[in-house]
């Protein structure tokens, strides 16, 4: 997200929907844990406020996590009242750590997950700006060394409980070891376990379905894309019904991104799962497709690069003098526009115009075949309705 870009978020004052974690009117966390299980962290403006929502102007990346362009933020049962959170000052620059339930964000810790900056200072710290943050990434600096070791011990927990060639016992002892790490290690595990293609098929298929047992944001990519380009069906199967649990928010722009993949076989699928979502909203898109592949010579986005790994820091083993490293990965290439001169697929590009039109008769009601012509003139007369 770069600094100009705008980020609505709206606060629904819902008395009655829990956030995942409630707390006590009279608890206070620590502030560690509250930089640790906050899935975002974010500095923004408030730039409007009306009786039910609260408009806000994100400042550059967030701190911790991705910002999606739209936010719906519950308010906590017992601080939907607070006016230091309803009603700041107009215009306020605030610093606000937030939660996922799968559906909404929600304030984390009340009071304590909004603090607001007056003059280059927190009013709720009496320090700088700068020193608050700097404090903020000094425990996410912590956190992730925190993160990769526990990420290795639930990486190694899920190859034992998915492992056949294991007893009853070991598998049953492995999940209550894994079911015992905090959420948000598993999900990254499970993640990571899930984008890596050399892992055997069932362990995958397993990382796939236990992320559709958690609700959190960051599980949508992955799985999304793993429906659309996985090789083994298994796998692809199981992301899809994670997918369908989930129900998360914003899931049609990965599967547009497939229509204009190189491969047929993601472009197809791409159809297929737009069209099972059953959203009006990706007509516009599905039209335009079926017109650029009905062309001459159609055009897609190919990804020329490599992936790497790399050394991030060093870690000092506890009782002597060795280190081990802190490896992360990282990714670098360009993105090509190009034309398709030839397809040698079991997709052809006529099957896959019969998937679009299939697609647009169930989306829109209407019957017009393939014909992109037809289409493209009944959404110019429809795409106000």
């Amino acid at each position: 997200m770069n600094k100009k870009q705008i980020l609505t978020v709206l606060l629904t004052l819902l008395v009655f929907m829990a956030p995942t974690r409630v707390l006590p009117m009279n608890s206070e966390l620590p502030f560690e844990q509250l930089v640790n299980e906050a899935e975002l962290i974010l500095i923004a403006q408030v730039t409007k406020i009306t009786e039910e929502e609260v408009t806000i102007s994100v400042e550059g990346k967030p701190l911790k996590g991705d910002a999606p362009a739209t936010l719906i933020i519950v308010s906590n049962p017992g601080f939907e009242d607070d006016a230091s959170f309803t009603r700041p000052p107009e215009p306020s620059r605030v610093i606000l750590f937030l939660l996922f339930d799968g559906k909404n964000y929600s304030v984390y810790g009340g009071r304590q997950g909004k603090y607001t900056i007056e003059n280059g200072k927190v009013l709720q710290r009496g320090i700088s700006e700068k020193e608050f943050v700097a404090h903020i990434n000094k425990i996410l600096q912590e956190e992730n060394k925190t993160s990769f070791r526990k990420r290795n011990e639930a990486r190694d927990l899920i190859n034992l409980v998915s492992n056949p060639s294991f007893g009853i016992k070991e598998k049953e002892s492995a999940r209550k070891k894994l079911d015992a790490l905090k959420g948000k290690y598993k999900v990254e595990t499970f993640i990571d376990v899930l984008n890596n293609t050399s892992i055997d098929k069932d362990t995958r298929v397993y990382a796939a379905k236990e992320l559709g047992t958690i609700p959190d944001p960051r599980s949508t990519k992955p799985l999304a894309w793993t429906c659309l380009a996985d090789e083994v069906g298994e796998i692809r199967e199981a992301a899809y019904h994670s997918l369908k649990a989930l129900k998360p928010t914003g899931v049609e722009e990965f599967y547009l991104k497939g229509l204009r993949h190189v491969s047929p076989n993601v472009r197809a699928r791409g159809i297929f799962l737009l069209q099972d979502i059953g959203n009006r909203s990706v007509i516009k898109e599905l039209v335009e497709h079926l017109v650029i592949i009905s062309s001459a010579s159609p055009r897609v986005h190919v990804y020329y690069g490599r992936d790497f790994t790399y050394i991030q820091d060093l870690e000092v083993v506890s009782g002597s003098l060795a280190y081990d490293p802190v490896l992360a990965t990282g990714r670098t290439g360009v993105v090509l526009d190009v034309q398709i001169i030839k397809v040698e697929q079991k997709i052809t590009l006529a099957i896959e115009r019969r998937l679009v039109g299939q697609a647009l008769n169930n989306l829109a009601g209407q019957d017009f075949g393939d014909d992109p012509k037809k289409w493209a003139a009944w959404w110019n007369e429809n795409k106000t309705n």
